[in-house]
């Protein structure tokens, strides 16, 4: 019989890792005008903030999609967890 394993460690892991890159995400247009008085040139910073400005949408779409695996990653490990206990709970009361 084949077995189904569900590391739950390793599910809680990857949803850590989900919320690290999200909070980079969120951050990154905060930064982006630090990087751009480093660079030194007027104009090209004027290029950096409005590069990071470009992306606005786009990172507000790709940190709500990792918000959103993130749940979706939770939600198995929750579900497995419970059909597991359940299981075991069937088979404790079945002995």
């Amino acid at each position: 019989m084949e077995k189904v394993v569900i590391d739950g460690a390793l599910l809680d892991d990857m949803v850590s890792s989900l919320a690290r890159i999200r909070a980079e995400f969120d951050g990154a247009n905060g930064e982006s005008h630090d990087v751009a008085v480093a660079v030194g040139h007027m104009a090209l910073g004027e290029r950096v903030l409005a590069f990071a400005e470009g992306w606005d949408h786009r990172r507000s779409e790709l940190s709500e999609q990792l918000t959103s695996l993130g749940e979706q990653l939770t939600s198995v490990r929750e579900g497995f967890e419970s059909a597991d206990n359940d299981l075991a709970a069937a088979l404790t009361e079945e002995n």
